[in-house]
């Protein structure tokens, strides 16, 4: 079973919600998963992450309805790539390089190194967005 902690949410647009994978990742591996509703949702590997604001989000997605790209700490590091309420998301990292892929297309590939342990993190613009499924992938050696 998946455990997702949510900050908090409300009903007013604003970016004042988020929720974090329990589940940690100290070396090689993967976060994988899927969205539902999406008005505006960051979602990735944080820095120390104290509040709901993505700007702190090292690695990830911006995601919204039917498009997606990639940010790094509140930097968009790419255009936007067209998505389905299908399309599947996976942040990697391997010996410190992360990857970002959709429905297995590699996307982009971080010039920023990403040490320690991380957990996947959201940051939520609109009541009801959503992570419909979560997995934390280990690579051999994690722990």
């Amino acid at each position: 079973m998946t455990v997702i902690h949510t900050l908090h949410t409300v009903d007013n647009p604003a970016w004042d919600a988020g929720a974090s994978l329990i589940e940690s990742m100290a070396l090689d591996g993967a976060f994988v998963f899927t969205v539902g509703q999406s008005i505006g949702f960051v979602c990735g590997l944080p820095a120390p992450d104290l509040d709901a604001f993505y700007g702190k989000i090292s690695h990830a997605f911006w995601i919204e309805t039917g498009r997606c790209k990639v940010m790094e700490s509140g930097s968009s590091k790419t255009g936007f790539y067209a998505t389905t309420p299908a399309t599947i998301y996976k942040i990697e990292r391997v010996q410190s390089t992360v990857r970002y892929y959709t429905d297995g297309v590699l996307r982009y590939t971080s010039l920023v190194p990403s040490t320690g342990t991380v957990l996947l993190d959201c940051s939520l613009f609109a009541y009801g967005d959503t992570i419909t499924t979560v997995e934390r992938i280990l690579y051999d050696g994690n722990v």
